[in-house]
């Protein structure tokens, strides 16, 4: 199923929010300004809502609106699944070479693919260059270094337990601006 294992009454999107809203705390908390597409409380002007009145923007709108912003880098994060072989897991972060922003973004993704593992340890986070054949739009049409992570795989158990653990997600978004601030201060 699209949960994998999580609880029918959790989706994704809530542990990618929760996770996003704790980055966003902690990089705050360092000095440094932040822009989400979404957080709950505030919509974009123009993004689509659903049937039950929940924010919805497509690939093509949240490489628009951030490109519509002075920004100096763009994370999006979500969490995986594949169906077909639950053994799969651990966090990934992909990434796109085109030739603008190759060294920026390859240290962008190696800083927050290190400082994640060194936070939740467990298995090697996998660092993926994307081609441009591959899936990832906001990643390729973003004009700043991008980096798409993947938290882990609702398909596999040991992921997905993780996943629904506070404390674990804690830890997730101290990587994850751990690495950041890794990168925006040079220390890659």
């Amino acid at each position: 199923t699209e949960s994998g294992y999580l609880p029918s009454d959790t989706k994704e999107a809530d542990i990618t929010l929760d996770v996003s809203l704790k980055v966003r705390e902690l990089l705050q908390a360092s000095g440094m300004e932040v822009l989400m597409t979404h957080d709950t409380n505030t919509v974009p002007a123009g993004a689509t809502l659903d049937a039950d009145g929940k924010f919805l923007m497509d690939p093509m709108e949240r490489a628009a609106y951030a490109n519509g912003h002075d920004i100096d880098l763009y994370v999006s994060i979500h969490c995986d699944s594949f169906e077909a072989n639950e053994e799969v897991g651990g966090m990934r972060t992909y990434y796109h070479l085109d030739g603008g922003y190759d060294a920026a973004t390859e240290s962008l993704a190696g800083c927050i693919a290190e400082k994640f593992h060194v936070a939740v340890g467990g298995k090697d986070p996998i660092l993926k260059s994307m081609s441009a054949d591959d899936a990832y739009y906001v990643i390729k049409h973003v004009n700043v270094p991008s980096v798409l992570i993947e938290l882990g795989f609702v398909t596999n158990r040991t992921d997905a337990e993780n996943l629904l653990s506070d404390t674990w997600r804690q830890e997730a978004a101290r990587g994850i601006a751990e690495g950041i601030l890794a990168y925006t201060q040079g220390d890659a």
